[in-house]
């Protein structure tokens, strides 16, 4: 296994901060999705920072919205982030918007 350390360690760090919302409050709700909108959103601006790849965070915010963003507090709300339909809608979008910025 490979270890590219500036991105391993953002990684690290995204994780953390999801364990630390996590531990405030698992229910999915309006303020808790921008906190992890927020944390995203870093994540981006920090890898293209190492990788040395432009991202415009607007874009970046408007994709995630579109690829599961936008329905997760309307068609899930009350369920907990560790739920697997909203665990994977997540995921789908940050995967899917992490590869439409070409990071």
């Amino acid at each position: 296994m490979e270890i590219y350390y500036p991105v391993d360690a953002i990684t690290a760090r995204l994780f953390k901060a999801i364990e630390t919302i996590n531990q405030k409050n698992l229910s999915l709700e309006q303020t808790t999705l921008e906190e992890y909108l927020s944390l995203f959103l870093t994540f981006f601006s920090d890898v293209s920072k190492v990788t040395g790849t432009s991202v415009d965070l607007a874009k970046a915010r408007s994709k995630l919205f579109e690829y599961g963003f936008a329905i997760l507090v309307s068609q899930h709300s009350g369920k907990l982030y560790t739920d697997p339909d909203v665990e994977g809608l997540m995921g789908l979008a940050f995967d899917r918007t992490l590869r439409a910025l070409k990071l």
